[in-house]
């Protein structure tokens, strides 16, 4: 009979990173990938085929990413975070990009700097988008005098300011204005210190 010390040491090695209580759970996943619930989900490279990266998601779940979305060819073992997009046979689709995204996303807050690309206009300001979320920039936001012809930024990207931002609403009001008189205060006490 094998000592109990020796028992619980040959239990972890045969189980290596695979976490008991996410096996319960296993099926509550795919359910979630399936429905498209945009949540992380980290993976583990298991091998680069072709344009292909094979990622290990946990028990018995694997994933297929592009090549190209990797700013270099990953390695076997290396781990990233994924957003599942759909399944394709037998393997979950995944995006690193749109993971990059969604991390950018829940990490943003109020008084925080972003690069947002100017979508539209409407009556009140700008229509903007932060990775794949809508924002707006009202028009008194857009410069630090008054802009005459906002349609002259759409489809540029500018630095705004954070200022709302409510996740349940998916709602992101931004400023271009305060960080341009961020840097305008910024280039006066740099001359002023000369």
């Amino acid at each position: 009979m094998t000592p109990p010390d020796d028992l619980d040491r040959e239990i972890a090695d045969a189980l290596g990173d695979v976490d008991l209580q996410s096996i319960g759970s296993e099926e509550e996943d795919r359910q979630e990938a399936a429905s498209g619930g945009e949540r992380l989900w980290k993976g583990v490279v298991a091998g680069v085929h072709g344009d292909d990266v094979i990622v290990e998601l946990g028990p018995r779940m694997q994933g297929v990413a592009s090549l190209r979305e990797f700013d270099e060819a990953p390695s076997v073992g290396e781990s990233h975070e994924f957003v599942v997009r759909g399944r394709e046979d037998e393997l979950w689709v995944l995006s690193l990009t749109a993971a990059k995204e969604l991390a950018a996303w829940a990490e943003l807050t109020e008084g925080s700097h972003v690069k947002a690309r100017v979508t539209g206009q409407n009556q009140g300001g700008l229509e903007l988008k932060i990775g794949s979320h809508g924002a707006f920039m009202p028009a008194s936001q857009v410069a630090i005098g008054h802009e005459a012809d906002l349609s002259a930024f759409i489809g540029q990207t500018v630095v705004c300011e954070v200022l709302e931002i409510d996740r349940k609403r998916d709602r992101v009001v931004l400023s271009r204005r305060k960080v341009l008189e961020e840097e305008r205060a910024a280039a006066r006490s740099e001359a002023v210190g000369r």
